[in-house]
This record gives structure tokens, C-alpha cells and sequence, in this order.
């Protein structure tokens, strides 16, 4: 986890030191209080107090982890910048200053805008971008946002995360970097952005748009588009378990179709900004024919700045958008592990800077998980300390093994102390066995160290 502080630089070595310190503490012990984590007074004035400095914002609290993150990138052939919103609730505390209104209620917090780094393979690889965003008081309609410029809307965040991407692409031109969004992020202007040649976007399709194709003039919406576009073959996709919904495997039927998006209107302020440009873009509709009774079909209909030539293509395209499931996992870890919104710290500018430590605890819960599951053979030390694997070892088997044991090994060792039985019926282990696994882990660190302060240096 020290390796995520590397190049924190927050203007004075004492706060790096003391930076450190607190993201060791909350690791030891994820989804617990500040109080509890930090185990003491002085400690936990320490943690109060870091949280209150002026120089401690979540940008430079994260530029350790994002250094760390953009190098994990830049050993994959292709990485995923999958970016959403998510609503973080601090309601019950209403004495905190700075929080705003939630667009359909009276709840009071932060959205946070994150833009999250995925493995081809769909191994979270971590935060590479975040924004947080209030409304002073119940927004007015979107209707209203029409005739004005695009980088004064809301929505704008969405190319935001989109450029910082791109910036990457740039910058490690041996990577495929494909940003991937939802429907909220069916926008023109981010389709419009200049990008380099291994620079791309994908997105489900929200606004039925004009299209053109390269062999006729004919004006026609992306939907008319789809249901014409030819039939490239079928693929399975598998769909996960959900509460009324049994997991099960899905043929989908793929079509793919080359067309040339027709740019929306635009009022008089917005083309003095810039005016938008027809942009080339393939189609992807990937739909199911033959659905169970009682089970909702699947039909994602996709747009990306990828050339799609075959099935092969497509299907991938399709596979890479399955991925975007993973920003939405890792949010359900930042709340339900961590605790993000249990945080009590008094202003929205405190609550920013903890966000930072906690976005970094999220990604190693998901870490642990996705790379057992990716790379099972690789060795337990690209995500564990000596002390922790050997520690893990010893308390689960009662042996010290020679040599590291391999990841998959390990995060099922940790999973066993969470409470994962490790039958052989059952799956791989999940987020919150890994969460528990880590807490009883930790304590146990914890106990040795102050029973035997240089055990860490011993051979054991």
C-alpha cells in the first residue's frame, strides 16, 4: 500500500510521513472510523489534523496512487478508462458545511465523478481521475442547459475524463486506451474531442441520432441504423446472478455498421465556442433473441470510434463494454467496505481529501480480487509484503512455506480468514470475505508487532 504513496508530495515531508501513516491505519482496518482506525489519541489528532490542512487536497492525495496506476497501465496491450457518477450520502450530518442536494430528493452529499482504470481482461487497475460536484439547491431542468456551451453544463465532466484519457493515449502510444461511458455519456462534444491514433471512445447509445452511411446521402436515426446494419454472427455473454434473476448465459445477436454522425443543432453562443463536425463512428448492436420466460432481454446498442471488421470485432467491442460493470463494483466496495460515507468530518473540503485515501483502499479490495482471478500463478508479492504473506501462511496452515506462495493461493488464504469456506463447489472469493480477511489479517500484524516489535526482521 506504501508503494500507492510513493510520489505524494504534499509541500512538506512531515505531512507525506504522516499521509502514509494514515492510509496504513485505515488499510489495517477497512470500513472502520477514523477513531478506531488510528488507535489512539495522538494518532487520530495527527489524522484530524491532515485532513485540515490547506495543502491536502484529493488531487495530491492521489497523485501517489495515480503514478502507480498509470504504471500498472502501461504494461497492458489495452486499458479500459471507465468513468461514472455516484451519489455519496452524508444526510445524517448536518452540521457538515460545503455538501449540496441530490438531483431527486433532499439528501445532502457529494456526486462523485471517477474515472477508473480496467484491464482489457477487466482487472481494476486503479483511479486514474476524480471530481466531485454540489448543487447549492434542487437543479433546474435540463431543458435549460440547451443553448448553452458545453463546458458550462454538468455534463462536461464526462469529456473531462474523456480528455485525461486521451492525454494518456499520448503519452504511452504503445497502449490501446478506450474510454468507455454509459448512456449519461452519449455526448457529442465528447465524440468530437481530437485523439491520437490509439486513443478511442465507447459508449452506449442514449440519443437516437442522425447518421449517414459512406455509399448513400439518406439521413436516418441510430436505431433505424441498427435494425438494417448486417447480421455478423452471434456470441454467448455471461449474465451474472442478480436478486430475482439466476445467473445464466445469453446468445446474443451482433450487428455492426460503419455510419458518419450528423452533428446536433446548434444555437448561436455554442458555435462561437466551437462548431461541431460530422464524426465517423461503427455501430454495434448486440441483442437477444430467445429470452427465458420472465427474464428482461439484453440489448446494448453501442457506439465507438473503433473499426469494427468482423465478428471477432465486434464481439470484443461488446466484451469491453461488459467491463464498465466494474467502475460499478468498485463504488459498492468504496461505500460498503470502506465506509466512505460514514465519514464525519465536519466540511466538504475534509471529506474530499479523506475520499482520497479511501479510493485507495477500494482499488486493493478490488485488486486482490480481479488479479487472483487474472493471474492466479503470479507470484503473492505483486500485491502483498513479506510480513502479510507470511503471516496469512502462518495462521491459516501453520507453516511458513520457502518461497512466496502464488496470488491465487494467497488471496484464498485471506479469503478463509474472511469467512470463505474454499469447498470445492464453491466460487472464487469475493469483495467482502477479501475486506474481512484483511481487517482479521492486520490485527493479527498488529498483535505480533507489539508482542515482538522486530519480528518483521527475523527469519521466520
Amino acid at each position: 500500500m506504501l508503494t500507492e504513496m510513493d510520489s505524494v508530495d504534499l509541500g512538506d515531508a512531515r505531512l507525506d510521513r504522516r499521509a502514509a501513516k494514515v492510509l496504513t491505519a485505515l488499510s489495517v482496518a477497512p470500513g472502520a472510523s477514523l477513531p478506531r482506525a488510528c488507535g489512539g489519541h495522538a494518532d487520530l489528532i495527527g489524522a484530524y489534523r491532515l485532513f485540515d490542512n490547506e495543502a491536502v487536497t484529493l488531487p495530491q492525495l492521489l497523485a501517489g496512487h495515480r503514478a502507480a496506476t498509470l504504471a500498472r497501465a502501461a504494461a497492458e496491450p489495452v486499458v479500459l478508462a471507465v468513468q461514472d457518477s455516484t451519489w455519496l450520502d452524508y444526510g445524517t450530518h448536518r452540521a457538515c458545511a460545503g455538501l449540496g442536494a441530490h438531483t431527486h430528493g433532499n439528501e445532502r452529499g457529494l456526486l462523485a465523478h471517477a474515472s477508473v482504470l480496467v484491464s482489457g481482461a477487466g482487472a481494476v487497475l486503479g483511479t486514474l481521475a476524480v471530481a466531485t460536484l454540489v448543487h447549492a439547491r434542487r437543479p433546474a431542468p435540463r431543458a435549460c442547459d440547451r443553448h448553452r456551451p458545453a463546458r458550462e453544463r454538468q455534463s462536461y465532466r464526462w469529456v473531462e475524463a474523456h480528455q485525461a484519457a486521451v492525454a494518456q493515449a499520448t503519452v504511452q502510444p504503445h497502449v490501446t486506451w478506450i474510454s468507455v461511458q454509459d448512456r449519461e455519456g452519449d455526448l457529442y462534444a465528447l465524440f468530437a474531442q481530437p485523439r491520437p491514433p490509439n486513443g478511442h471512445w465507447l459508449v452506449r447509445v442514449h440519443h437516437d441520432r442522425p447518421t449517414r452511411t459512406a455509399d448513400t446521402a439518406v439521413v436516418a436515426g441510430l436505431r433505424a441504423r441498427a435494425a438494417a446494419a448486417p447480421v455478423l454472427g452471434t456470441m454467448p455473454v455471461a449474465v451474472p446472478v442478480k436478486p430475482g434473476r439466476p445467473a445464466r448465459t445469453a446468445t446474443l445477436q451482433v450487428h455492426a455498421q460503419r455510419v458518419h454522425l450528423q452533428p446536433p443543432r446548434q444555437s448561436a453562443a455554442q458555435r462561437a465556442v466551437a462548431a461541431l463536425q460530422p464524426q465517423e463512428a461503427t455501430l454495434v448492436w448486440a441483442h437477444e433473441r430467445d429470452t427465458p420466460a420472465g427474464q428482461p432481454p439484453i440489448a446494448w446498442l453501442l457506439l465507438t470510434s473503433l473499426p469494427v471488421a468482423d465478428l471477432a470485432a465486434a464481439a470484443q467491442v461488446v466484451r469491453w463494454y461488459a467491463c464498465r460493470w466494474r467502475i460499478e463494483e468498485f463504488f459498492r466496495v468504496l461505500k460498503s467496505e470502506t465506509a466512505v460515507e460514514d465519514l464525519q468530518l465536519g466540511t466538504r473540503r475534509r471529506l474530499e481529501a479523506a475520499l482520497g485515501l479511501h479510493l485507495i483502499l477500494a482499488w486493493r479490495i478490488c485488486a486482490l480480487r480481479d488479479q487472483a482471478r487474472a493471474q492466479p500463478a503470479a507470484p503473492c508479492t505483486l500485491l502483498f509484503t513479506p510480513p502479510e504473506w507470511q503471516a496469512l501462511c502462518l495462521l491459516v496452515t501453520d507453516t511458513i512455506p520457502a518461497q512466496p506462495p502464488t496470488l491465487g493461493a494467497t488471496v484464498v488464504l485471506l479469503a478463509r480468514l474472511g469467512g470463505y469456506l474454499a469447498r470445492h463447489a464453491d466460487g472464487p472469493p469475493g469483495h467482502r470475505t477479501i475486506a474481512r480477511g484483511l481487517r482479521s489479517l492486520h490485527a493479527a500484524l498488529r498483535l505480533a508487532e507489539k508482542l515482538r516489535p522486530d519480528w518483521r526482521q527475523q527469519d521466520v
